[in-house]
């Protein structure tokens, strides 16, 4: 048996260890106060305190953009990606037309944007443990509620691959009250269907809600049919209990989906007739994803002492999938599809324990949080043959983390962000071929990040901010499979410059510079086929500028203005797939009482393409892609009949956002879209 002393010997040596062990007798503590804060009868009869919603986690010295749930009713994006695309510095890497393989690069991470850019919902990293990214699909705009990009930071609170920065989503909270339902339905370009249902409600201390979606396509281009059903839901109990306030909440999302995948074209076809651009040569493969997600949590907020909150997050996710299949004649093509089928299952079960004080000093806010994270996942890819697989990787990944967040307030208005986080990793992996075990590797990493940043409001109009963050991206189990023998865990640093004015609530504009370096940047080598670090540095450098002005009561304007210099260090050329500059605008307009008409650009230069590290080739044309929609409301009472008509590609512009080996994916042209929504 280990003696306190072998405990504590062991923490010493272990940071994440010694944040459990405080925690552990914190939430002790925690579990003796809620017993004996339990209400009597009477207490019951109060009405219920208010309890803290999740706090937001984007510091003061960083440029974070905050998406509201009103500037998602009101935009022309019908995609969660279609609405990120036109933040500053966030480009859409996408494939076919929809968030499904779609992804988003935030200061210009090119093609490892998938995992240098976390998106984070409610706390849990949608990321997965493979090279597949973040999965956007699986979300409903009508779920959420807020999202809050934050460029350049996070990697205290949420860890490795926070590199490029964080895309914080939260969804919809659920009330008590009288039971609430939406409707809807719509129809859209290339045979587009889209439905969905909510109901919400509660009595008491018990509130709950439940989401349904469903949509279905036939897609832009040949083999690009698209179906979708999601369901999620959430149960939340906030009882009065004398001492502070109690937030207990178990939440489900279910997601299924069956995609074509037409894959590339050569370059010439975005020159050529619209009807090239929609063929495919891949016209049998295609994929399918179950994922659920589920997660439980319980936090006591005293008001005295801080608040305490455990959580625990499951991910289950299967993806069957066939790629680059080509039909023999003469045999059963069933039976050829089902030999030449390859899948990828994938589990991940995650525990995190936080304490947050939350108190003043002299009238001035002060703000500590620590936490500890256990996680432990599951990855299996089979490929061709499912019963009898001709190769399958296996990996199992187990992740220990601990760190500390302060955001203190000397000064009036002033505000001092440092925080410091520990990660460890490590992968268990075995790779066999037909059945019989061809390699097995065990690797381990430790790791730390850290971020330091300030800010000032030296005047009521006037907030200036600065930052320095170290920032780390481990290799993942789809690193591994095919990776040079020397593989490390690449290494960075972001230092950011900026202000932010606002004069008043009608007008506020937020300017920044950034320098990030990273060195043994993890990156796809085409022409060796594996995963290495590069052999030189990268260096990026750039600036955003965002203005929001309410010019009118019924009249909103927004511009914005990006750009990056994404160099390799002594060679004299960009990274691939990154563009120099990015420039959206968008306006909302009440033309009259209950009728509103939006619209949006987005600009992006030429870059290069994925595989040209040398630059050697034509770069891809720039592109200008213009969205509008008129939406109308109506009320009887409580109800509120909502329609929506909109254009998306308004002016049917060509052009591709990926592109490897001068071939592209064609975008869609020109789409229209009808939404009906009726809440009552």
């Amino acid at each position: 048996m280990l003696s306190g002393q072998d405990v504590l010997g062991r923490a010493a040596s272990r940071p994440w260890m010694t944040l459990t062990v405080i925690q552990g007798a914190l939430l002790a503590g925690l579990c003796g106060v809620v017993h004996a804060a339990q209400p009597t009868s009477d207490e019951a009869a109060v009405s219920a305190v208010t309890v803290k919603g999740r706090r937001s986690q984007a510091p003061a010295s960083n440029n974070v953009t905050v998406i509201t749930a009103d500037d998602i009713a009101k935009s022309p994006a019908t995609t969660v990606v279609g609405l990120l695309a036109a933040e500053a510095n966030l480009t859409v890497q996408d494939y076919y037309g929809n968030d499904k393989k779609a992804g988003v690069d935030m200061r210009g991470m090119g093609a490892t944007a998938m995992s240098n850019v976390l998106i984070v919902v409610d706390g849990e990293r949608l990321n997965e443990t493979d090279q597949s990214g973040p999965d956007l699909s699986t979300l409903m705009l009508s779920q959420i509620e807020r999202i809050e990009v934050i460029r350049g930071g996070g990697s205290v609170r949420h860890g490795p691959g926070a590199v490029g920065g964080v895309i914080e989503i939260t969804t919809r909270r659920p009330k008590p009250g009288p039971a609430q339902a939406r409707l809807g339905v719509g129809v859209a370009s290339y045979g587009g269907r889209m439905a969905l249902a909510s109901v919400e409600g509660g009595q008491g201390d018990v509130a709950a809600r439940l989401q349904a979606g469903y949509q279905q396509g036939d897609g832009y281009r040949e083999n690009s049919a698209y179906w979708s059903n999601k369901l999620a839901g959430e149960l939340r109990w906030t009882p009065v209990v004398s001492a502070g306030s109690l937030d207990a909440h178990v939440r489900a999302s279910l997601s299924k989906d069956r995609h074509g995948l037409p894959g590339p074209l050569a370059v010439d076809v975005l020159d050529g007739s619209e009807r090239d651009r929609r063929k495919s040569r891949a016209p049998y493969d295609h994929g399918a994803t179950d994922d659920l997600r589920v997660s439980a949590g319980l936090a006591y907020d005293h008001a005295d002492w801080g608040r305490t909150s455990l959580n625990y997050q499951r991910r289950d996710r299967r993806n069957p999938y066939l790629l680059g299949f080509e039909p023999v004649p003469g045999f059963p093509l069933d039976e050829q599809v089902k030999f030449q089928m390859s899948e990828i299952v994938s589990n991940r079960d995650e525990w995190q324990l936080t304490h947050e004080w939350s108190t003043t000093v002299a009238g001035l806010p002060q703000n500590i949080l620590v936490g500890s994270i256990w996680g432990e996942g599951g990855y299996r890819r089979r490929e061709n043959d499912l019963d009898e697989p001709l190769r399958d990787m296996q990996g199992q990944v187990r992740t220990r983390a601990g760190y500390v967040d302060a955001k203190l307030s000397p000064l009036q208005g002033m505000q001092v962000h440092a925080g410091l986080r520990w990660d460890g990793m490590r992968v268990d992996q075995q790779r066999f071929q037909f059945g019989e075990l061809d390699a097995q590797t065990v690797r381990r990493w430790g790791q730390r990040s850290s971020e330091l940043g300030w800010s000032w409001r030296v005047a009521p109009a006037w907030e200036p901010f600065v930052s320095v963050s170290r920032h780390i991206r481990q290799p993942n189990l789809d690193d591994l499979a095919k990776a040079t023998d020397d593989l490390r865990p690449q290494r960075g640093r972001t230092r950011e410059a900026g202000l932010r004015f606002e004069p008043s609530s009608e007008l506020r504009a937020t300017v920044s510079a950034f320098d990030m370096r990273i060195d043994d940047e993890i990156y796809y080598d085409a022409v060796a086929s594996v995963n290495g670090n590069f052999p030189w540095p990268t260096h990026r450098k750039g600036g955003e500028a965002d203005v929001r002005w309410q010019v009118l009561p019924t009249l909103r304007l927004r511009m914005q203005w990006a750009y990056v210099s994404p160099r390799f260090v002594g060679q004299g050329s960009d990274l691939p797939l990154v563009p120099r500059r990015t420039r959206s605008a968008a306006a909302q307009w009440q033309f009259q009482p209950g009728w509103s008409w939006s619209w949006s650009a987005r600009h992006v230069s030429e870059r290069y393409d994925g595989n040209d590290l040398a630059n050697v080739q034509r770069p891809l044309k720039p592109y200008t892609v213009v969205d509008t929609q008129v939406q109308a409301e109506t009320r009887w009472g409580k109800d509120t009949l909502t329609w929506t008509l909109g254009v998306q590609n308004l002016f049917d512009e060509v052009y591709t956002t990926q592109a490897y080996s001068q071939t592209v994916y064609p975008m869609p042209g020109r789409r229209a879209f009808m939404f009906v929504q009726w809440a009552m």
